[in-house]
């Protein structure tokens, strides 16, 4: 009973200095990292062979497996029937938040003035996927002058692990701050398109199906010694799955204005909703209480809870409008693109919760929660020129720009950190009969503002961290791809038999 008292008064003096919810709150910002607040613009994951290494220009007179997403009309292009596939070979990404953890040297926080060991957050990732495959079908006995195409892009591919450490030290305490983040984010699109060749003009439509699909889980522990004998520890842990479907369509057209000179113009309408699923797991541990002679003696809160969510993540309205001038042995193309997300596009609804919840949390959390959007212009240039017989130089540069807007007065802006990408790309291609190949590297960096606790108040109480301390927070990120695209035409089946006939008995 005596041992019970002595915690009970010690509880009394610390009233919760490291509040569940202030792990919550720093949780939210490592949860989905940067990258996921895309525009879904024009320099995105490197599709096709000549549009990834022109810097994605290629509305005009592109035609390969970038088509069906940017503009299927350039399928009417494609001579002959022809399998064309995208790989982005490797992938690495650097993500650096700069005094994320507080200033270089020192804070001023709830226990005075606190020592850090690493101010900052940095991120290196590696990865390898493939981008994406078309199939495009010359039938002129059945399908006379159309076009066919069916195609499987991965449009957005981001696995980041984050790790953050953080040892802080000051008058009459030490705090130990760690927190591993992993964040998974998918997308596939299925196409099925044709195009339609009326002499000089160019027509095509492509039916879009798109599956996003989100996977986010967290660990963060945080433990506060004090001098007096005195701790507090908090233990959080959250996992989050999320899909989404989505149906769209896409329209396009090609026109030869000269035998020089093509201009192109491909519109993408607002995605309809098909449905969605996902759940969220949440774990919270608090231990309160002092260093005992037989070891430490806590008072323990555990609290988990079950979600049922909704998640929208739909494709926005898109117009792009491009054209393309050749010369001997060489062309320049450049596109426009306007993105103009809707409101609502990026949406999560929670439709059930169950399990308890700790006092501290607000019980007025929103049971739907929209994003700020908001409309952003992307431009891409990209140059070819034809080296020799069957080899070409292909170069490009391009814009990616975010279309989020966070609103600071929510909490769940936090989870968003637009960045705004500015990139150059280059390729070589090498065209050897039925055999059109290309490998190049596309690279991209921007900046971008997120959000923070401000480290006065990041040990301090829940009221305290949700009231009014966040402030913005500066993020860079550097993104490289290889990439290699090929693509087989139908000739190389009658180069295959016409080698047999030949070939010696």
């Amino acid at each position: 009973m005596h041992r019970r008292g002595c915690f009970d008064r010690a509880r009394q003096r610390r009233a919760w200095p490291i509040a569940p919810i202030a792990a919550v709150a720093k949780a939210l910002v490592l949860l989905l990292w940067p990258g996921s607040a895309l525009a879904d613009g024009l320099g995105g994951v490197p599709l096709g062979a000549r549009t990834a290494a022109m810097g994605g220009a290629g509305v005009a007179a592109g035609r390969d497996s970038a088509m069906p997403l940017l503009n299927p009309a350039g399928l009417a292009l494609v001579p002959r029937t022809t399998f064309q596939v995208s790989a982005s070979l490797y992938h690495v990404q650097l993500v650096d938040r700069p005094r994320f953890n507080g200033e270089p040297q020192t804070e001023s926080a709830r226990y005075g003035r606190l020592t850090l060991d690493r101010p900052d957050v940095r991120s290196l990732q590696f990865s390898a996927f493939p981008s994406g495959l078309a199939y495009v079908l010359h039938d002129a006995e059945y399908l006379g002058p159309v076009v066919l195409g069916a195609s499987l892009t991965v449009p957005r591919n981001i696995e980041r692990q984050v790790v953050m450490d953080v040892q802080a030290s000051g008058s009459g305490v030490r705090i130990a701050d760690s927190s591993t983040s992993i964040v998974q984010e998918r997308q596939y699109v299925g196409g099925l398109s044709a195009a339609l060749p009326l002499d000089r003009l160019r027509l095509g439509a492509s039916v879009l199906f798109a599956y996003s699909s989100s996977l986010v889980t967290l660990d963060d522990s945080a433990l506060a010694l004090h001098e007096d004998g005195t701790f507090q520890r908090v233990d959080f842990s959250e996992r989050l799955r999320a899909t989404s479907y989505d149906l769209g369509v896409v329209l396009g057209a090609q026109l030869s204005v000269r035998t020089d000179l093509d201009v192109g113009l491909a519109v993408r309408v607002p995605s309809v909703h098909l449905g969605s699923d996902g759940s969220r797991a949440a774990e919270y541990t608090v231990a309160d209480g002092q260093q005992t002679p037989d070891g430490p003696l806590a008072g323990v809160a555990a609290v988990s809870q079950q979600s049922d969510l909704e998640l929208t993540l739909g494709l926005p309205f898109r117009a792009v409008l491009g054209a393309e001038y050749r010369g001997a042995g060489w062309a320049v193309a450049a596109d426009m693109e306007l993105v103009w997300p809707r409101a609502g596009e990026r949406e999560s609804r929670i439709l059930h919760t169950q399990g308890s919840a700790i006092a501290e949390l607000p019980t007025a959390i929103p049971e739907r929660d929209r994003e700020r959007l908001r409309p952003v212009v992307n431009a891409a240039i990209g140059f070819e020129h034809r080296v020799g017989e069957s080899s070409l130089l292909r170069v490009g540069a391009f814009t990616d720009l975010s279309a989020e807007d966070p609103d600071p007065a929510k909490l769940s802006s936090m989870m968003s950190v637009p960045i705004d990408r500015f990139g150059l790309s280059a390729g070589w291609g090498t065209q050897l009969g039925p055999v059109d190949t290309t490998i190049g590297v596309r690279i991209a960096g921007g900046t971008g503002r997120g959000f923070r606790i401000v480290p006065a108040e990041r040990f301090g109480t829940a009221t305290e961290v949700l009231s009014q301390h966040l402030e913005r927070s500066d993020v860079r990120v550097l993104d490289g791809y290889v990439f290699l695209s090929a693509a087989l035409d139908s000739t190389i089946e009658e180069a295959l038999r016409s080698r047999k006939r030949d070939a010696p008995p």
